[in-house]
């Protein structure tokens, strides 16, 4: 956070990644939100039903300065733990 009391931030396309749960591609727990595309593919890897992917969805973000990501469309911001850091 700079002095002005602000919060630098920009706005990011990130791939986030979601586990699924039964045989007709519904939605467990996010998994995280990465920067690129083949981090997401990876991330995705076993995360589906009886072990196949998991979903990827291209969505917009806002990245602060702290590293804090917030999903454009959601509540709650996704912790830098489950970030891939957009830089």
């Amino acid at each position: 956070m700079s002095g002005s009391g602000y919060v630098t931030a920009r706005v990011a396309e990130v791939f986030v990644v979601y586990e699924t749960i039964d045989d007709r591609g519904q939605r467990g727990r996010l998994v995280g939100a990465y920067a690129r595309e083949g981090e997401a593919t990876k991330a995705a890897d076993g995360r589906g039903y009886y072990g196949g992917p998991g979903d990827i969805e291209r969505r917009k973000a806002l990245v602060t300065g702290a590293g804090e990501v917030w999903l454009l469309d959601a509540r709650d911001p996704v912790t830098a733990l489950d970030w891939t850091v957009v830089r």
